[in-house]
């Protein structure tokens, strides 16, 4: 391990990989995120731009993109570790990723063009009830007249 990487943590390469190794989660998401994929296609809503927060490994974000075509996709996640996973995984869409390194509490600072879709589903659980309700607030704003904002994530 790097002198600079830190034990459990996203900015660690091998935290991170091992994280999304062994992810006992991703299957069970499987399902939600065809569900959420099929309502914006039924809805009709021509989909442009989707943004996914804290998205990690590019799971959900790839899903849409697969779904909508013509779509770009933004992935905003804090951890380098991360953005290299999703560049491996969402590598084969070529220039209809942007990759923002950027916290997601701070959504309204990252200066994102804005979405059709936006999406979370593991990230919003960190975040405090107050955090929270600004980050929906700031997806309200970015998300495009009509459009959706989608989180898969338990927030208790």
């Amino acid at each position: 391990m790097a002198a600079d990487e830190q034990i459990e943590s996203w900015e660690s390469p091998t935290y991170a990989a091992q994280w999304a190794s062994e992810d006992v989660v991703a299957d069970m998401l499987e399902l939600p995120r065809r569900i959420s994929v099929a309502l914006v296609a039924d809805a009709g809503l021509p989909v442009e731009h989707v943004v996914d927060l804290g998205s990690g490994p590019g799971t959900y974000l790839e899903a849409f993109l697969q779904a909508f075509p013509d779509a770009r996709g933004t992935w905003v996640d804090l951890s380098e570790a991360m953005r290299d996973l999703a560049q491996e995984r969402l590598g084969g869409l070529g220039e209809r990723v942007t990759y923002v390194l950027g916290d997601a509490e701070a959504l309204g600072e990252l200066n994102l063009e804005p979405a059709q879709v936006v999406l979370s589903s593991r990230a919003f659980h960190h975040f405090s009830p107050r955090s929270l309700q600004n980050v929906y607030r700031a997806a309200a704003s970015l998300v495009t007249p009509g459009g959706y904002v989608m989180n898969l994530d338990h927030v208790g």
